[in-house]
């Protein structure tokens, strides 16, 4: 049997062991900020001191700020005992409208053998003279990109607006500013791209430069993911065939009043063939047939490839599947 003294020491260590393994070793000093009253549009940044408070050096594996209208950045990411680093974040207040407002940001680290996260706070309240609608900005497309931005300025007094993007490839446009009676006046930006955009996804910033100091430079991140157009639909994109019924016509439609033509078509297993018809047309087929024979006892998976000669050279690949009797 443990002495009385004995089981209150073991108690001790437990309580001790948990609050280390609780308390968590990186900490901001301090984890909130309050920025007091900013005007949308304005520059606004803190800069957080990460301290650690633990036994054993901290790496800090991740930073994530709560939006996309923030960003993170750090000036080490390790940290041995007692010592700081610092973690500026800035957050673009162009987008936010009248009120209270608030950013954060989740630092992850590893401390010896277990991973902990730490949340930094920024608020403010947000004065919005200015607005921008959208407030974010995201194109998807396969063709030509034609959207609109429109800033709104409700103060009395016009100012002047240049708008530039950091991609070389895609044009901007300014409309002459509007201002109906005692309303806001609102400046309209064209951003454009030809059809002939590079296929890829754009990270880029439109800048507003405007002739009011407070205002000089307005920054609006938008992404564009540019896709290949698609020249050719497949029905059905998969085939599910069964041991009774192994047989099954796949069509290739042109888009844009493309012609397809078939140049030939194979499959990765034996008891697959295709048949198809030469020349060129808007829709073009492929008969899928499979022999029941040589089918596995346990079904078949396998990939049919379509070898186009128009609207383009390439392949299509149809995954076919087919299931036991």
């Amino acid at each position: 049997m443990l002495r009385p003294w004995l089981l209150a020491a073991a108690a001790l260590v437990a309580s001790l062991t948990w609050c280390a393994a609780g308390q968590a070793a990186l900490e901001g000093d301090p984890p909130a900020f309050d920025a007091g009253e900013v005007h949308a549009g304005a520059p606004l940044s803190h800069r957080f001191i990460l301290v650690n408070r633990g036994s054993q050096t901290v790496e800090i594996l991740e930073t994530q700020p709560s939006c996309g209208c923030a960003t993170t950045t750090l000036d080490r990411r390790l940290l041995r005992p007692g010592d700081s680093g610092s973690l500026l974040l800035t957050v673009n207040t162009l987008t936010r409208p009248d009120g209270p407002a608030s950013w954060g940001a989740s630092v992850r680290c590893r401390c010896g053998d277990r991973d902990e996260e730490t949340t930094l706070t920024l608020t403010a309240r947000v004065q919005a003279d200015l607005s921008l609608t959208p407030s974010a900005l995201v194109v998807e497309t396969d063709g030509p990109v034609h959207r609109s931005i429109v800033l709104t300025d409700r103060r009395p007094a016009a100012m002047t607006v240049k708008a530039e993007t950091t991609c070389p490839n895609l044009q901007v446009r300014l409309d002459a500013p509007i201002h109906a009676g005692d309303g806001p006046w609102t400046y309209t930006v064209h951003l454009e791209a030809p059809a002939e955009l590079p296929e890829g996804r754009y990270e880029e910033v439109l800048h507003l430069y405007t002739s009011d100091p407070e205002y000089a430079d307005l920054k609006m991140p938008f992404t564009i993911v540019k896709r290949g157009r698609q020249r050719v639909s497949v029905s059905p994109a998969a085939v599910e065939l069964t041991g009774d019924s192994p047989s099954r016509l796949v069509l290739l439609r042109g888009g844009d009043g493309d012609m397809v033509e078939i140049g030939g078509a194979d499959a990765d297993a034996a008891a697959a063939t295709c048949e198809w018809a030469p020349g060129a047309r808007p829709t073009a087929a492929v008969r899928l047939r499979l022999d029941p024979s040589r089918l596995p006892a346990d079904g078949l998976k396998t990939m049919v490839h379509v070898h186009l000669v128009q609207p383009a050279v390439q392949t299509v690949d149809v995954p076919v599947t087919c299931r036991p009797r």
